[in-house]
């Protein structure tokens, strides 16, 4: 529905709910359904609704307050952590704020986890290698994964190809 309306680009948190992500086998799983689907550019903070309450809970806080307050103990969404989408091979640092940054070396092509524990904060810089593009730094928190970058380009295309595309999918 997102895609549809071509409202993508303007998402900045997005709630996953529903048995599709709540029964994913891992929570990266879920993150990575939503990068393949929406392909957002930039920044995006992911949350995931493991209870399968919030579309409930939205009819009952418009329909019956008492009712949304009786089940108000089982929201509570688990903060699967920051997507951040780059555009092309780039340098990554990541300060937390305890001195020397971590450097990543990110190229075209990688899907890759920084492990930033839930409710860390960091700021990432990233500078890209081409010249053309511009540098750009984003404040994070830290999630249940972490913080994916996503190098795969917009629009995600797969191959044809049926082994190169089962290589691909394993690697990523």
């Amino acid at each position: 529905i997102l895609k549809a309306q071509q409202v993508t680009d303007d998402i900045s948190e997005l709630y996953l709910t529903g048995a599709v992500f709540s029964k994913a086998p891992y929570l990266e799983q879920a993150i990575l359904m939503v990068l393949d689907s929406l392909q957002p550019q930039g920044m995006i903070k992911l949350w995931l609704d493991k209870n399968q309450i919030l579309p409930i809970a939205g009819l009952l806080k418009y329909y019956s307050t008492q009712d949304y307050l009786a089940i108000d103990d089982e929201l509570n969404p688990i903060f699967l952590g920051t997507a951040i989408s780059l555009a092309d091979s780039c340098e990554v640092k990541i300060d937390l704020g305890m001195g020397e940054d971590q450097s990543i070396t990110l190229t075209s092509g990688d899907l890759y986890i920084f492990p930033l524990k839930s409710g860390e904060r960091a700021s990432v810089k990233v500078e890209y290698k081409s010249s053309k593009s511009a540098r750009k730094t984003y404040e994070v928190v830290g999630g249940e994964v972490g913080i994916v970058f996503d190098l795969r380009g917009r629009p995600l295309i797969i191959t044809e190809s049926a082994s190169l595309r089962r290589e691909l999918l394993k690697f990523w």
